[in-house]
């Protein structure tokens, strides 16, 4: 399970002391939570004597890294910028809509109900699925990206540099 939560609010909620380092920011916390079968994932048990072992270490935090990359951000501008063809409005327009739900994944995770409750065939799941991909992919000559993804995206392989 991927969390991503205000760190700060946290610390605020639970009734213990902000860190003046904290105090009125925003700090966002990136954790990846195992639920169950730890050791499926890992392919043995996990004791907490292996978080002291490098290598055992790193390739966690290597898949907590991929895990966040192949995460599908949604770059969505403040202003609507102008469009010249239906492809595109229909791209901004599918978007907008994801990052309404609550992101592509969310929209998704909608047309799945759909299918199961027998309101769209499998073929068209399918089909939006696939309409969401093609309007989320970022292309850099696509959208401005947006300078808080760019900075999240920085943070990320920079926690990993100071471990390696």
């Amino acid at each position: 399970m991927l969390v991503f939560y205000d760190k700060a609010k946290q610390i605020k909620a639970e009734g213990g002391n902000v860190p003046q380092l904290y105090e009125n920011r925003h700090v966002l916390r990136y954790e990846k939570r195992y639920i169950q079968r730890v050791a499926s994932k890992f392919g043995e048990n996990v004791t907490g004597g292996m978080l002291s072992d490098e290598d055992f270490y790193m390739s966690f935090l290597n898949g907590w890294k991929e895990d966040y990359l192949n995460i599908q951000k949604i770059n969505i501008t403040k202003n609507i910028k102008p469009m010249k063809t239906k492809k595109e409005m229909y791209n901004q327009a599918v978007r907008l809509w994801a990052e309404s739900v609550g992101g592509a994944s969310e929209l998704i995770k909608l047309f799945k109900e759909w299918q199961k409750r027998g309101e769209i065939t499998p073929k068209q799941a399918y089909d939006l699925r696939q309409g969401v991909d093609e309007a989320c992919k970022v292309k850099d000559d696509d959208l401005n990206k947006e300078e808080l993804i760019n900075e999240l995206n920085k943070k990320i392989v920079e926690a990993l540099k100071y471990y390696r």
